[in-house]
Parts: C-alpha cells; sequence; structure tokens
C-alpha cells in the first residue's frame, strides 16, 4: 500500500507542475478530442473480475506558450464497459459447484499534464500522466450447478453495486496534426485503480486493478 501512496504523491507533484507550467495559455489554441477505446485487463486482480471492454471518450488539451509549446494541460472524461468475467467461488461451507459473474462498467473524470509537440508539426508525439476519479458500476450474481437440469441456476439475482475510486494512468501517443485544422490521435494508456472495494459474501475484499489501453481520437482545434 506504501508503494501506491508513493506513485500518487509523485502523480500529484508532476500534475501540479503541469498544469502551472501550462499557464497562460490564451496565446495558443486549444484543441478538444473525442476518441474510441479498448481496455483490456493487464494484472491477475483485473483479469480476476472482468474481461477485454470498449467505450468512448473526450477531452481537452490546453498548450502553453512557454518551452517552445512542449507543455499542456489535459482535462477529460471516459467510460467504457468491462465484458462479464465468470470465476468459480471455493466455499468450504458450501458442498455445490458454485460461480460469481461479474460485470463492470468503468467512467473517469481526469486532469493531468503531457509533453510533447503542440507546434505546427505534421508528426507529434507526446507522453503524459493523469490524476482520475473513478466510478465502477458493478453487476454480480451468483450461479451453482444444478445437477438435475445439468445447467447453472441462479441462487443470488443479478445486484447493482457503485464502487468510487481513484487512481492513475501513464500515456504516450502519436498525432497527426492535418493543417492545424484537425489532428488523428494514436495512442496507449496503462492505468491503475486504487483500493477498488469488491464485496464477495460478507467480506469486503481491496485490490488494485491495472488496465492496457488503446485508442483512436479526432481532435479540432479551438480557437477564440
Amino acid at each position: 500500500m506504501r508503494a501506491h501512496t508513493d506513485c500518487c504523491v509523485r502523480i500529484l507533484v508532476l500534475l501540479c507542475a503541469a498544469l502551472f507550467t501550462a499557464g497562460e495559455t490564451s496565446a495558443v489554441p486549444k484543441k478538444a478530442e473525442i476518441y474510441v477505446l479498448g481496455r483490456f485487463p493487464s494484472g491477475p486482480e483485473a483479469a480476476d473480475h472482468s474481461g477485454e471492454g470498449f467505450g468512448l471518450g473526450g477531452c481537452i488539451v490546453l498548450p502553453s506558450h512557454r518551452v517552445a509549446k512542449l507543455f499542456a494541460a489535459v482535462a477529460g472524461v471516459d467510460w467504457v464497459e468491462l465484458k462479464s468475467k465468470t470465476r468459480g467461488l471455493d466455499w468450504t461451507d458450501y458442498y455445490a459447484e458454485t460461480r460469481q459473474i461479474t460485470t463492470q462498467h468503468y467512467a473517469r473524470l481526469y486532469v493531468g499534464g503531457e509533453i510533447g509537440g503542440h507546434g505546427h508539426g505534421f508528426l507529434r508525439p507526446h507522453a503524459g500522466v493523469n490524476f482520475a476519479v473513478i466510478g465502477y458500476w458493478i453487476y454480480t450474481r451468483l450461479q451453482e450447478w444444478d445437477w438435475e437440469t445439468a445447467d447453472w441456476e441462479t441462487f443470488r439475482p443479478k445486484r447493482l453495486a457503485f464502487r468510487p475510486s481513484l487512481g492513475y494512468d501513464l500515456s504516450m501517443g502519436l498525432e497527426f496534426n492535418f493543417r492545424d485544422k484537425w489532428m488523428i490521435d494514436l495512442g496507449l494508456r496503462t492505468l491503475r485503480s486504487l483500493f477498488v472495494p469488491l464485496q464477495l459474501g460478507e467480506d469486503a475484499v481491496t485490490i488494485y486493478p491495472q488496465y492496457g489501453e488503446v485508442y483512436l481520437g479526432v481532435g479540432l482545434l479551438i480557437t477564440e
């Protein structure tokens, strides 16, 4: 847990530095972007409870006129529905074969900073870090194997639980700038959620799921 806390502190320091550096942006064109994304679990804690999924997002990029327009502040939101994950349960006090099926809706609101090309070039590589407020809408249902019907029977209906969390991501991408009017942005992210409580029976289990992501976005300049 200390490692996650130290990482959060470092991200907050980088975030504050990026936001400070990206000040006084009125003379620099801003960018609004919408993107489609594919997200997949990249660690055992995420893979045990969800599959891959697809979603949508959008962000605003505010470049700085300082340091040759290398720094920018970023704010955005995205949403993804992760596919259902079936997981066997080992209950020593219960003789039946039992499984839990989990479906997750994952939304986050993030702010951060990025470093890279924000000028007039055609190829504009960039990398960034973001800190996020995350919401999980988790659907779970429990089933047991019925030997008479030779099928799974639901004995605890689907229920919805909302789980708020915090997290961060690291990103890198390449943007194609077409005449300073519109852009195509292709990139990768690695995301980590912190302190996610999953309710399993009567015991609350806290996990730190990690995900990988690919995204493809289209951006437009916002001129004043």
